[in-house]
């Protein structure tokens, strides 16, 4: 989030947003809601940071989207709609409606061309954090099969901020490592990067353990409508933070800097680090890390605060 120092902070990492539940056909539902995970929050940083030097994502959130599951066997075989056949799950959508970071058009599934050695590179760095669907696999080198895609009419990847499927799926043969539950219960269903509010709707079909046998099928909507959810760092993008004894010191005296922070749920638990550098970052040194968002006693000189 932007400081009212010389310097701010770069990317802030990964807090769980929120649990939904769903429906589902069959006796027992073996998938049993989903859950949305703030993987990336971009905020502009001076200097700039590595992996967006530009500035082109300030603002912007990377999402990942999971479904859960009861059990460490259970299998996800495709993320489907057919509202002819099934029309209490309704359509399979993504609606984001001030646009997506969608760098690769060719689908609206992840490519398997997007592994995690291109994002090693500057110009493909922000490849990790393209708009896609998948089936348990966020990079093309991840383990397991990639999930291929089919719909009617066909729907392409530069769509994907606006997409609405009533006949199509997203699918694996077989069971791959990818589409196992395993022992934390969930599989990854999409990666969304936004900047502002978003909405998706999503039904599945899973074989209970691993059986083939036992399919059963979990619809969202049939709950009441699809996944909403609520940009965190909106009050990021129209209200300054609040930085208090931030005045311009004489030599040797020292201030007490207290920062308020931005779109953060407060039930979250956050680190402040404080590095301080003389060669404009060329190097740095840590000074502290804590919970608190309070540095008394900093001297006059350069400093960056990462919030984790």
């Amino acid at each position: 989030m932007k400081l009212k120092m010389k310097n701010s902070l770069s990317p802030m990492m990964a807090w769980v947003l929120f649990l939904l539940g769903g429906s589902q056909s069959g006796l027992l539902g073996q998938a049993i809601g989903v859950e949305v995970v703030v993987d990336t929050a971009f905020y502009a940083t001076d200097p700039p940071s590595e992996i967006d030097p530009t500035g082109m994502m300030d603002g912007f959130v990377s999402y990942l989207v999971y479904a859960q599951f009861t059990n460490p066997t259970d299998v996800l075989s495709s993320i489907f709609a057919d509202v002819d056949v099934f029309p209490e799950g309704g359509p399979l959508t993504l609606d984001a409606p001030c646009g997506c970071f969608n760098p690769i058009t060719s689908s609206p599934v992840m490519d398997p061309t997007n592994n995690s050695l291109l994002w090693d590179f500057p110009n493909t760095a922000l490849y990790e954090y393209d708009t896609f669907w998948t089936i348990g696999k966020l990079s093309g080198n991840g383990p397991g099969a990639n999930p291929s895609f089919i719909s009617t009419p066909l729907a392409g990847g530069e769509d994907i901020c606006d997409l609405s499927i009533s006949n199509g799926l997203i699918y694996l043969t077989g069971a791959p490592v990818n589409a196992v539950a395993g022992a934390d219960l969930r599989i990854a269903v999409a990666r969304v990067t936004t900047c502002g509010d978003w909405s998706l709707n999503l039904n599945l079909q899973v074989f209970v353990e691993g059986n083939q046998e036992n399919d059963q099928d979990f619809f969202l909507d049939a709950e009441g409508g699809a996944v909403f959810v609520e940009d965190p760092c909106e009050d990021y993008a129209e209200v300054e933070a609040i930085i208090s004894g931030n005045a311009a010191l004489c030599a040797d005296l020292a201030a007490d800097v207290d920062m308020e922070f931005l779109g953060l749920n407060e039930d979250v638990a956050t680190t402040y680090s404080v590095y301080f550098s003389e060669d404009d970052f060329a190097t740095e040194a840590l000074l502290q890390t804590g919970v608190v968002s309070q540095f008394p006693g900093l001297s006059q000189g350069d400093y960056r605060v990462e919030v984790v």
